[in-house]
């Protein structure tokens, strides 16, 4: 690799080449010190257009996941399964990848580990890790879950016909569903035996948990394109359990075949945001990936919308209500109808009169009041214009220290009964204005 000054990238791209076969200069110099100019010259060309094409630029597909993916859905749940056909020569590209922190879980398989590897060569400090020993037919699977990720396995859901690892992830706001990691060997497991496993394995995951996510290398082809159809035992098993597959492009591509054997099933594929794949230059099957979305907390606000009064004219108000043409409801028949209609209008009303301000949230309360009456707001209350009018507010306070918490609550249980009062009067006597 010196000599020829070939990079490691390079490399891998040779080895992957069936009908390549290339001498670096320097050695083909040692063993033919005879060769000719023309030899040489044809050699030179082919290997330095070769090595022109490999410079091109090409899509850095992990910054381009951070910058367009990540950085969008960052509050959500990210996914990743990668077929890495042996990793023991791949840790350190593998731990790279940890670095950067892109999954929650991240699911290897044909890992190629038998239990004479110690753990700790493979350990990430921010993740925690789970693995499958390389046995007689199978590949290996090994799976980070990142520390802030609540999952825990489920060895006694786990098959023991098929190569796979069962984990329960905790979502946001105690919601849970299962993730299978599977492998499936295309010259040990045949489909007659895979098949009835997974068929098992399903129904009861499903009698456990509502949500089944199930990923891996299932070496089954699904892809749909040109007169390739998708494979029909795997399609009669999603659509006997509703489940659809979230990847569409091809994940394994060869000099003469396109195949999609990396799947991605999902029994609820609304709660998924994205898929797509990652060509890492690995191993020759792509990494496939899943957004699951996450009901995030809202953060706190710092610019409170709400409808000041200060400028608002009553009589302005009531002659454009009698300027609506209430009467043009009395063309629909359902009195549903006629209140739907009647309330379009009067909110057109609202709009136009409309004047909204912002408060910052260091005004912590608002005090509102009416003659003797007063009502405390907290920060995050919002109300609508319709309240202020139906309730002729006469001055508004800002406080500089926010009352107490038992002091609020009298305060506001003594308003409760006089604003409905003031809603009830205020109604009355608008409408009878009209």
């Amino acid at each position: 690799m010196k000599c020829g000054d070939v990079t490691p990238k390079q490399y891998r791209e040779f080895q992957q080449m069936d009908d390549f076969s290339w001498i670096c200069p320097p050695c083909l110099s040692s063993v033919l010190p005879f060769s000719n100019t023309t030899l040489n010259s044809t050699i030179n060309t082919s290997i330095d257009s070769f090595l022109d094409s490999m410079d091109e630029p090409q899509v850095d597909e992990i910054a381009n996941y951070k910058t367009n993916i990540l950085s969008y859905y960052k509050y959500n749940m990210s996914i990743a399964h990668l077929n890495i056909n042996s990793i023991w020569n791949k840790i350190d590209e593998v731990k790279l990848l940890l670095n950067e922190g892109l999954f929650h879980i991240l699911a290897i398989s044909e890992t190629k580990l038998d239990s004479t590897y110690n753990n700790s060569l493979l350990q990430h400090p921010h993740y925690r890790m789970l693995r499958r020993e390389w046995k007689k037919g199978g590949g290996g699977l090994l799976l980070y879950i990142k520390n802030s990720v609540s999952a825990y396995r489920r060895s006694k859901l786990e098959p023991s016909g098929m190569e796979s690892i069962c984990i329960e992830v905790k979502g946001h706001n105690n919601s849970r569903f299962i993730v299978l990691v599977c492998y499936r060997s295309p010259t040990i497991n045949k489909p007659s035996d895979f098949l009835p496993s997974l068929y098992s394995t399903a129904e009861t995951l499903y009698n456990i948990r509502n949500e089944l996510l199930i990923i891996g290398d299932l070496n089954f082809n699904m892809l749909a394109a040109g007169n390739s159809e998708p494979d029909p035992h795997l399609s009669e098993f999603c659509n006997c359990f509703c489940m659809t597959n979230t990847i569409t492009e091809p994940t394994r591509t060869t000099n003469c075949s396109m195949s999609l054997i990396d799947l991605i099933l999902t029994s609820n594929p609304e709660r998924f945001a994205l898929s797509g794949t990652m060509k890492l230059g690995l191993s020759d099957h792509d990494l496939i990936y899943t957004i699951r979305k996450q009901k995030i907390a809202r953060p706190p606000p710092k610019v409170i919308e709400y409808q000041s009064m200060k400028g608002f004219d009553r009589d302005s108000y009531v002659a454009d209500l009698g300027k609506i043409p209430w009467d043009s409801a009395y063309i629909y028949d359902d009195t549903d109808d006629i209140y739907e209609h009647w309330h379009r209008l009067f909110i057109t009303l609202i709009h136009v009169k409309d004047c909204e301000q912002g408060i910052g949230v260091d005004q912590m309360w608002t005090e509102i009041v009416d003659g003797n009456d007063s009502l405390l707001r907290g920060p995050g209350f919002k109300t609508g214009l319709d309240q202020y009018v139906l309730c002729s507010w006469a001055k508004y306070l800002t406080l500089t220290m926010p009352y107490s918490t038992q002091e609020y609550k009298r305060v506001l249980t003594n308003c409760q009964g006089n604003l409905m009062k003031y809603r009830s009067w205020s109604t009355t006597k608008l409408l009878e204005d009209v």
